[in-house]
């Protein structure tokens, strides 16, 4: 049976939060393995690879940022319906910001993102999955860096 609007989101919601909680693991195959709990097809090796690319920044030395906040701003269901002619399924518009940090050379930097993104779930042999996902805006909203003292420098805000 197809899910209503409210009971659609309420299978997002903890299928997107486990994105990010995924890469509270250190090891490269439980990172994947937990994310294949929230997303299957192309669309997770796609999803794992941009994300781990984001956490581990390259430029600043293989430095590795820290996820730590998610905060889901407005979402809406857009149909829901039955994907390729067999799998019942739904279409997610979402906005959200991820705060993250990343200490290094005896300093921090903290910044918020704000993205914009339609997801596509649908059910699966394994249960609810995301199966696509369209990014449709993404921007910074703020960014601050602290130094060994603790005091906060260079801070931007929308």
């Amino acid at each position: 049976t197809l899910p209503s609007n409210e009971q659609a989101l309420a299978v997002f919601e903890p299928l997107h939060a486990n994105i990010y909680r995924a890469f509270d693991y250190v090891d490269e195959s439980e990172i994947y393995d937990a994310l294949a709990e929230s997303v299957e097809g192309p669309l997770l090796d796609q999803l794992y690879n941009s994300i781990f690319r984001g956490l581990v920044l390259q430029e600043e030395g293989g430095a590795v940022c820290r996820i730590d906040e998610v905060t889901s701003l407005e979402s809406r269901v857009e149909s829901i319906g039955v994907l390729d002619g067999e799998a019942p399924g739904f279409t997610v518009w979402l906005r959200w910001q991820v705060a993250g940090s990343v200490s290094h050379w005896g300093h921090s930097h903290s910044r918020t993102n704000e993205y914009e993104a339609r997801y596509t779930v649908a059910q699966s042999e394994s249960g609810w999955r995301i199966r696509g996902n369209e990014l449709l805006a993404q921007e910074v909203v703020s960014t601050s860096t602290t130094d060994p003292r603790g005091v906060l420098s260079t801070p931007t805000d929308r």
